[in-house]
């Protein structure tokens, strides 16, 4: 705050609590986390002493929401024949109320079946750059599942997560959980 005349003291009233505010040049300033719905306002003397009340202002907080998102131009099922191309293309929408901090895939490829089944799990960035803070973003993938060393009969589950900025513990969205299949040719179906 500023004041067109000059003032000895200025304190920040939150709540049922007292704050001094700091003199930087002919501005006051004062910072203060806010947990929950409250009301503030300014208390200040002037240089004869005189104290005086600012009016009352409400302090309302909103819930950060996590991030959403959206999978497009992509089937929540695929399959490949082992000699086709093998490869994914997909755009991911994100948008959060205030900013994403950061987004990834998550991408888990099994091999083998019944009890010698294996995993591997990799976290996966995106071809377009994530521009920190936004509120809206559109990140391209092409996704080649031969880079994944995948074989006949090997199967990929990946889904998209983001996070946002709150703190002390970020929000996170996530999609749902997108399949792909390596068909198999070597078992036949009798």
């Amino acid at each position: 705050v500023q004041f067109d005349s000059p003032v000895q003291e200025v304190k920040l009233q939150f709540g049922s609590e007292e704050y001094a505010m700091e003199k930087v040049g002919e501005t006051y300033t004062a910072s203060q986390r806010a947990s929950n719905a409250s009301i503030y306002n300014l208390k200040f003397t002037d240089t004869s002493g005189n104290a005086y009340l600012s009016d009352l202002y409400a302090l309302e907080l909103l819930r950060d929401e996590s991030p959403k998102i959206e999978i497009q131009g992509l089937p929540q099922f695929s399959s490949f024949e082992y000699e086709d191309e093998q490869i994914l293309e997909f755009i991911t929408v994100i948008n959060d109320d205030y900013a994403v901090a950061e987004a990834y895939i998550i991408a888990t490829v099994s091999k083998g079946s019944g009890e010698s089944v294996k995993f591997r799990e990799e976290k996966l960035g995106f071809e377009t750059r994530i521009e920190k803070g936004s509120k809206n973003l559109e990140l391209r993938k092409r996704l080649n599942l031969k880079s994944l060393k995948m074989e006949p009969g090997d199967e990929l589950y990946f889904y998209v997560e983001a996070k946002d900025f709150k703190t002390p513990k970020a929000n996170v969205g996530r999609t749902e959980t997108y399949f792909s299949v390596i068909k198999d040719t070597t078992t036949n179906g009798f």
